[in-house]
């Protein structure tokens, strides 16, 4: 009875392979606060309706046909107990408190769950004969046991099979404990129906219930851990265990607070392992070779490197052969201190270049290939730590940025110096290379630092304007006024990473669309008046959004942006609580809510100003963002309303359901504006990645 709500999340992650839905999440080996919350989550949306694909049964009620409890001790108690056609209710509102072990590795791993359920009812045919004590008991009829706030725990030991190259598991060994609070028992039609000597049996085994389920608890155990059994071995004939869980990655868990062992064996994993892809994950982009679209370096005239250099689209080379050998700080307070050492073999800057000045008492200029190597360095960076809050998330800011770089040896290598006389060249490059000391510690060092801060820090802009963001390749740039362009490049982003954002635009994953809070105030003199209230809430569909009309950018911003669209089934579903009226029925419940609309035309209107960054160039700051809903139609499901009396909430959702309608109208307003301020912080995070000059063809 209790297994098979741990086993419903193993047939949840199972059908990930095959037919899963897809706003439910597997969770990798291991990650036990994953297991617990989409334990929960499957329950609450399987428990009463089963899951055919994986063969899993109803469990709200439970239908057991047969159950046996026998216990033939000699003690206070000598009973056999045959059950029959019994109904457990209660197993959905099971609470999951802990999960052990689910590991990679089934034969070594541990499977163990913990939990409590608030009641357990069982009700079914009964046959009994032994004694209690002296007096003989015997009956035939009704029963209606009772566990009130029961605690469970279960473990279960697999055997592995490895059949085509997969590993398949059988229950070798299961063990169930269930420790109710109270425990009410009735037991009608005793000693053949005399209602005396029935009544007091009942009182009886009522009053020393404790010492009652003392003597049976074993037997029950195993009864329940052969139902289980049952069941999982169902499961484990039809998936393979690297089926249950998602594909695990061998990246790093995250590091506790100033924990420097952690973090140094963690950044060194990303530099080593995701320098040539990078990782959307953690917004880490390629870095092997690392673009440099420009940097700048211009020294003044009391300098004796006296140049105004510009490279553009250049490479950093050699970043993935960087080890990190030191971590100091990061630890729970942010504003202080951080430090990173770490050596690099070989580190080059490679491209295009143009330089004039002079360096000493020597004339220098020029314009074609460059290569800068640095061999052997060590290099430590520090910074001050600045604490900064975006879009209700804290986030860190470096300030005071430190730079020491001991190489070995540095080489510089200009083509086309001087407009390409070869003797000027030869002997400036000579000159360079047999001073490069002197001429590293005047500006090289400035384009390590370049280089570091955006290895380190993910910045857009140094002391020596270098960027490295660019706008994804794969999305098509438009001019301003081409509303098709616009409307088929939105379209484009919607469906391609809808479900995976675009880290470089700043763009979280839409599908599902996580809501930290969203909520309807009450509206006093309106008859839907509610206080409704969601919290981490998932929004489903936007995916499968088709933007039909994208009007009026400018680069000015001047005029709101339009953008109508159509979604085909919109789902916000999550915990919710509401409180207050519809028409004349009070209403009040908390638990898990859904809400779908339907055929939705959606009209926004985003309000925007500009403002200029530090090369110039012009950034959107989203000011508004008004959201107009209209559905075809909607659907309101919410769990536990009137703190689970069934017949009042199904009387209110027939109400609001075919009202729906009179009821969205009511709250569209509020709707609208929630989301509105949602997809502010959305659109603000996305526009302040990058300038209009680099989404727009014609910005500049």
């Amino acid at each position: 009875m209790l297994l098979q709500l741990s086993s419903l999340l193993l047939v949840g992650v199972a059908l990930g392979a095959s037919n899963y839905p897809a706003e439910l999440p597997r969770c990798h080996h291991g990650d036990t606060t994953c297991i617990i919350n989409v334990s929960h989550m499957l329950v609450r949306q399987y428990a009463r309706t089963g899951f055919a694909p994986a063969a899993f049964p109803q469990v709200e009620p439970f239908l057991v046909k047969r159950f046996d409890i026998s216990d033939g001790r000699t003690g206070s108690l000598s009973l056999k107990l045959n059950f029959r056609d019994v109904n457990v209710e209660g197993l959905s509102s099971v609470k999951f408190d802990r999960a052990v072990g689910f590991n990679a590795n089934p034969a070594t791993s541990k499977f163990e769950m913990y939990g409590s359920f608030p009641k357990i009812a069982l009700r079914g045919k009964y046959n009994a004969d032994g004694r209690i004590l002296i007096l003989p008991i015997r009956g035939d009829g009704d029963a209606d046991i009772t566990l009130h706030n029961p605690k469970f725990s279960v473990k279960f030991k697999p055997g592995t099979q490895v059949r085509n190259g997969r590993t398949y598991l059988s229950v070798d060994k299961l063990k169930v404990l269930v420790e109710p609070q109270k425990m009410n028992i009735k037991l009608t039609n005793l000693f053949n129906g005399d209602q005396a000597l029935g009544t007091n049996l009942n009182q009886f085994l009522n009053e020393n219930w404790s010492e009652v389920w003392t003597e049976l608890q074993p037997s029950v155990h195993v009864a329940i851990a052969e139902i289980m059994k049952s069941i999982l071995s169902t499961l484990f004939k039809r998936f393979a265990y690297e089926d249950l869980f998602l594909e695990d990655s061998d990246d790093p868990k995250p590091c506790k607070y100033g924990d420097s062992e952690c973090l140094l064996k963690t950044i060194n994993y990303f530099v080593s392992e995701k320098h040539k892809e990078g990782d959307r994950s953690i917004n880490l982009v390629k870095l092997d070779p690392l673009p440099v679209a420009k940097m700048n370096i211009n020294q003044g005239a009391d300098s004796p490197v006296n140049i105004d250099l510009t490279f553009t689209n250049n490479n950093l080379l050699g970043i993935g052969d960087i080890t990190f050998i030191g971590v100091k700080g990061f630890g729970k307070n942010i504003d202080k201190k951080h430090e990173l050492k770490f050596k690099v073999p070989r580190l080059s800057l490679v491209g295009p270049y143009d330089i004039k000045g002079k360096v000493l008492i020597l004339p220098i200029s020029g314009s074609g290939k460059s290569n800068m190597t640095m061999v052997n360095a060590e290099l430590t960076f520090s910074f001050t730590g600045k604490s900064v809050e975006k879009n209700g998330e804290m986030y860190m800011e470096a300030t005071n940025v430190n730079l020491l770089t001991k190489p070995e040896r540095c080489y510089y290598q200009f083509s086309n110096l001087f407009n390409g006389d070869k003797a000027l060249g030869d002997n400036m490059n000579a000159f360079l290379n047999d001073n490069w000391e002197a001429i590293f510690k005047e500006y090289i060092i400035m384009c390590i630092r370049v280089g570091t801060l955006l290895i380190l820090l993910g910045v857009l802009y140094a002391s020596c304007n270098v960027r490295a963001l660019q706008f994804p390749t794969d999305i098509q740039k438009c001019k301003l006024s081409d509303e098709k362009c616009l409307k088929d490049s939105v379209n484009y982003v919607l469906h391609t990473y809808g479900a995976t954002g675009v880290k470089p635009l700043g763009l979280v994953p839409l599908d599902p669309l996580h809501i930290k809070k969203f909520g309807l105030g009450k509206k006093p003199n309106s008859p839907v008046s509610i206080d409704l209230q969601f919290k981490d809430a998932l929004l489903i569909g936007l995916k499968d959004a088709m933007v039909k009309k994208v009007t009026h950018f400018t680069k000015d911003l001047k005029n709101p942006v339009t953008i109508d669209l159509i979604a085909p089934k919109l789902i916000l579903k999550g915990p919710y609580s509401v409180e207050g009226k519809v028409l004349i029925l009070p209403i009040v419940g908390n638990g898990m809510a859904e809400m779908i609309l339907e055929h939705c035309k959606i009209h926004v209107v985003v309000k925007m100003k500009a403002g200029t960054n530090a090369e110039g160039q012009t950034m959107a700051e989203v000011q508004d963002v008004i959201m107009q809903v209209d559905p075809q139609k909607v659907h309101y499901s919410m769990e536990n309303l009137f703190n689970g009396q069934k017949d009042l909430s199904d009387n209110l959702h027939a109400l609001i359901n075919d009202n729906w309608k009179d009821i969205f109208n009511e709250l569209k307003d509020d709707i609208g504006g929630g989301m509105g301020k949602i997809f502010k912080a959305l659109l603000n995070r996305a526009f302040s990645k990058l300038p209009l000059e680099e989404v727009f063809t014609d910005a500049s």
